[in-house]
This record gives C-alpha cells, sequence and structure tokens, in this order.
C-alpha cells in the first residue's frame, strides 16, 4: 500500500462516520483516494474503525453449472462439507444456503411444471413412452 492519501485520517474518519451506506461508502472512499477496497479496509483498520465482517466478504454468484452440482450431490446424499470441497471458492454454509434457496424455487415452481406437463400429455405430439414416463414423475412429485 503507498503511504501517499489524498484525504486526511480526519477526512476519513468523517466520511466513514456519516455515511448511511457502509458498503458504497468503500468504494466511494476508494475512487477518491485512487486506492483498492482492501486498501481502504487497512485504512480504516489503522484508523481505529471497526469494519463489519459482512463487508469484507466477498460476494459469491452461483452458476448454473453450480446450483446443478449443488443440487445433484445434496440430493445424491453429500454433505455440505464435501460439496463446497469439490466446487472449491465457497463454504459449507454457502452450500445449504444456496440449497435451501434452490428447494424453495422448485417448490414455487412445482405448480406450473405440472400444469404444462399435464398439458403436454393431453397434446396429440406425446407418445405412449412419454406419457408413462411423465405420469411417473408426476407421482414422485416431478
Amino acid at each position: 500500500m503507498s503511504k501517499q492519501w489524498p484525504m486526511t485520517d480526519a477526512e476519513i474518519r468523517n466520511s466513514w462516520r456519516r455515511c448511511e451506506d457502509r458498503v458504497a461508502q468503500i468504494r466511494i472512499l476508494a475512487e477518491l483516494n485512487c486506492k483498492t477496497k482492501p486498501e481502504v479496509i487497512e485504512k480504516l483498520r489503522i484508523l481505529g474503525i471497526e469494519v463489519p465482517e459482512d463487508i469484507t466478504r466477498r460476494r459469491i454468484r452461483f452458476t448454473e453449472m453450480d446450483d446443478r452440482k449443488i443440487w445433484q450431490q445434496r440430493i445424491a446424499g453429500d454433505s455440505y462439507r464435501d460439496i463446497a470441497g469439490r466446487i472449491g471458492r465457497i463454504t459449507p454454509e454457502m452450500v445449504r444456503i444456496r440449497f435451501f434457496k434452490l428447494l424453495e424455487e422448485r417448490r414455487q415452481a412445482q405448480p406450473t411444471l405440472e400444469k404444462a406437463l399435464i398439458e403436454y400429455m393431453q397434446s396429440e405430439s406425446c407418445s405412449e413412452d412419454e406419457y408413462k414416463m411423465l405420469q411417473r414423475q408426476l407421482r414422485r412429485g416431478i
């Protein structure tokens, strides 16, 4: 970290104390001082300001492939820890939270899926084999 900061320590403290959104303030301080976010967080800590842990955590975006892996492996009975280890870059707690979000999305989508399957089963383009397979799926709850 370079020593030169355009803002004085007092200005940094005051801007932090008066801000409404701490996450945005870190970005603002970084831009005003031509520094990175980690450098701003370090500077705040040097100044004796306690930076909340949730601000320093990286936000993880789950891809469709991540969701598929989490869903399939959890349904297969794998632990959150094992799944996190295989995917990398995430913690078991993040896997648990994501899995429950996926469960909720599935629960909300299920009536729509069932309706679409029933409509397809009643259409002329549905073969007998497809019809039997879809009936089994509907009995199992998709």
